[in-house]
């Protein structure tokens, strides 16, 4: 058995777990982020512009989420191949 060889196999699977769990955080974040605004938004009053102006930030962080989701997918296909 090449040690060297389990050693490397290793670290790319701990590494792949790290960038994983990161893109996983990001998601969780962005989750946040949107709970947070539809929170604010359903507890004060705002006026047209304000509601414009805070569904186009809206928008944007679900597409960031989106983008996270797909990262986080692809991560853990590519931590599944490194661990079979």
């Amino acid at each position: 058995m090449d040690i060297s060889k389990n050693l490397k196999e290793m670290k790319q699977v701990t590494f792949k777990y790290g960038e994983t769990k990161y893109a996983l955080g990001r998601a969780f974040a962005h989750n946040e982020m949107l709970n947070a605004l539809a929170t604010y938004m359903d507890t004060y009053l705002l006026n047209e512009r304000e509601v414009e102006a805070l569904e186009e930030f809206q928008r944007i962080i679900r597409d960031d989420l989106e983008i996270e989701e797909s990262n986080v997918q692809t991560l853990m296909n590519e931590l599944d191949e490194l661990l079979r």
